[in-house]
């Protein structure tokens, strides 16, 4: 049985006629190897096709993905298949908010958030037991690529599981944000202020210290004019200064 008698046998089971009506679809475990287009169920927000024997995404009648039209889609169980490859067959599923890929044979962990990394609305993703899982740096590299999902893998996605995940692939990034939030804690008023240094009133005032008398710089000796004595001792009584010159004239 095809996918086209299953689901006119299912339909028919339970009595709907129009394809407008279906919102949802359970395909799962009836060994299907192929899924033909379900392009004519526009409003389709639901689909299990779990438990089958799926090992690609496209249909071979249109060589495109057999969800092409199906933009609604809300939930999509595809786990428990063998798909090595969902590339160019999910991206267009803006709405999507849960994606089972659960135990299939996924290799490329690139090529598949490269696939799924525009679903911002999804919140559910389950990509264990694949070969993806396997590789290093996995977990993180998925919440980096994918910051709406919320719980990956059946566990929930920690705040500090963000925080290394930027951290490892956005080490540039962290570090503008981080010297960012620093500014933004420090007084806004104090950038560009300029120095005040202390007065002899402030530190009157801070110190208890009396203020003392202003230091000046000393008068600059003329360099034709020295002292009596010695430059390195001078008396605290030798006041004269003799000025270097012709000697006065001797008295007769």
């Amino acid at each position: 049985m095809n996918s086209n008698e299953l689901i006119i046998q299912l339909l028919k089971k339970q009595g709907i006629k129009q394809d407008s009506n279906v919102v949802e679809l359970y395909l799962g475990k009836h060994g299907l190897t192929s899924i033909n287009s379900l392009g004519r169920f526009r409003q389709l927000q639901r689909l299990w096709l779990n438990g089958n024997c799926l090992r690609s995404l496209i249909d071979n009648d249109i060589k495109q993905s057999f969800l092409k039209n199906n933009h609604r889609i809300t939930e999509l169980h595809l786990q428990c298949n063998e798909l090595s490859s969902v590339a160019g067959c999910l991206s267009h599923l803006r709405y999507l908010q849960v994606l089972m890929l659960q135990k299939n044979q996924l290799v490329n962990l690139n090529a598949v958030l490269h696939e799924i990394s525009p679903l911002h609305a999804l919140r559910v993703l389950n990509l264990f037991d694949n070969p993806v899982a396997h590789e290093s740096g996995y977990r993180l590299l998925v919440i980096h690529s994918l910051p709406s999902v919320a719980l990956l893998d059946r566990e929930a996605v920690t705040s500090n599981e963000r925080k290394r995940s930027k951290a490892i692939h956005e080490p540039e990034r962290e570090a503008v944000e981080a010297t960012v939030a620093f500014w933004r804690r420090a007084d806004p008023t104090s950038i560009n202020r300029p120095p005040v240094y202390p007065t002899d009133h402030t530190i009157h005032q801070v110190g208890g210290i009396k203020p003392t008398r202003q230091l000046r710089m000393p008068t600059r000796v003329p360099p034709s004019c020295v002292t009596q004595q010695s430059i390195g001792h001078v008396s605290h009584r030798a006041r004269n200064v003799v000025c270097k010159g012709p000697p006065p004239p001797r008295k007769t």
